[in-house]
Order: C-alpha cells, then structure tokens, then sequence
C-alpha cells in the first residue's frame, strides 16, 4: 500500500531532490522518529518524501511512506525564531511524532475496516449517513487524535526530543477550530484538551524513562473547557497538524 501511496505523491507534486540539505535534514529527522518506532514494535520499509507545497502539513501514510509540505518546514521555523519551540528538531519532531503515531496504532488501517460499516448505514438514507458520521466517524476520529498525542510523546523521548514541545504546540498555535456545532462535529479535540493530554503524557513519560524536568518548563495547561479553542496570542498563528485528506 505504501507504494501506492509513494507513485500517487511523485506523480501530483514537485518533490524536493532528496540531496539538498532541506531533504536530508528532513529525512534524517523523519528516520529518526520512524526507529523509534520500531522500538514500539512498528516496522515499515520507510521512505520519506519533501514536497513543495504551501500547506502546513505532513501525513505519514500506510506502508511507512512519510510526505512533508515544505510550507510546514518553513512555518516551524518562523515558530522557532518567534520562541514557541526550542529547536527545529522540537518543532519538526513534534509533527513527525504525531503523524507516525497514527501508524505506530494502526489507526489507517483501523479507518479502513470502518468504512464498510459507514458505507452501509448510508445507504438506509440521510438520518442513517448522520448517525454513521456523527455518532460513529467523527468520535472514532477525535479518539485516534487523543492516543496519536499520546504516543507522540513517548515517541519524543525515545528520539531524545523535547517531551513538552506537543504541549507547547497546542498552547502556542491554533490547530483547530469549531463551527455552529462546535466540538460534536470536531474532526480533532481542542486546543485546550490537547495541550492538557500531552502535559499528562509528559509527566508518565518523565517518570518512565527518567527525564529530568526543565526548570523553565512551562506550567500544566488548564482543566479543558467544552468547545473552547485557545485565541491566537503574540507567538500564536495557524497550522494544521494533520492533514485531512487522510482521514
């Protein structure tokens, strides 16, 4: 499958040649974060790939086929200089490690056996495709988001990476917003829950593998509030974090 994938993306973008130091600073990171998945038991024949694309997103797909938009490279970097990361390899490493999250728990194959189900309630009319959407697609969806989070922090501190930068994410940047149903039709948690999930994960995460805490940082986030999506401050702007053309 990951081959699919792989000829889909080389034949629609303008792929950055795998030479120039963007390329293999990139790689070298994404491969970075891919052996430490393999440590969770997660092996795929791995092959990242550096498209030019204005979007802020990375996906990494099933086979272990990792695309990154340079968009997103580019945003990081502007994120770094303003503070909210401590390093590229923080800002970077904190997509890398959510994206091969979702691989790590299988979660494209998971969506996959769903779609059946979801196909055949839509056939039985409109309130039917609702209900697969809203009681069944978009729950399942949020869920994958929350255990993706929390295995990106584990995947940070395997990779040696700063364990807060996903919680400093989702303090710092607005990586999603409500509509007029707010979160019942959210794709993703909020801001708010996330930035609290990660916080939770990185104090298990220090605990398990003996991290010493950063004396500058930053304190545990708030109890979450429903439907509530943190404001863009000085430092914060919008990205996406993943990409929805895989959902």
């Amino acid at each position: 499958m990951g081959v699919l994938f792989e000829k889909h993306t080389l034949a629609n973008y303008d792929v950055v040649p795998s030479e120039t130091p963007l390329a293999r600073r990139v790689a070298q990171l994404a491969m970075r974060v891919a052996g430490a998945a393999e440590k969770l038991g997660v092996h795929y024949p791995w092959k990242v790939i550096i498209v030019k694309s204005d979007d802020h997103s990375a996906e990494c797909f099933p086979g272990g086929v990792i695309v990154v938009c340079t968009g997103l490279v580019m945003h990081l970097g502007e994120l770094v200089a303003a503070g909210v990361f401590d390093s590229m390899d923080d800002a970077l490493g904190t997509i890398l490690c959510h994206e091969i999250a979702h691989a790590v728990a299988r979660h494209q194959v998971e969506g996959l056996a769903l779609q059946p189900w979801a196909l055949m309630l839509e056939k039985y009319g409109r309130p039917w495709e609702l209900f697969s959407t809203f009681a069944l697609a978009l729950p399942y969806k949020r869920q994958q988001e929350r255990e993706a989070d929390i295995i990106s922090v584990h995947l940070m501190a395997l990779c040696g990476l700063d364990i807060e930068a996903p919680m400093k994410l989702f303090l710092n940047v607005r990586t999603t917003s409500t509509g007029a149903l707010g979160s019942f039709a959210a794709t993703h948690p909020s801001d708010s829950e996330r930035a609290l999930t990660c916080a939770r994960t990185a104090d298990i995460v220090r605990e398990k593998y003996g991290i010493p805490r950063n004396d500058s940082s930053m304190p545990a986030p708030p109890e979450p509030q429903e439907d509530r999506v943190l404001s863009p401050g000085p430092a914060q702007t919008e990205t996406r974090v993943v990409s929805e053309t895989a959902n």
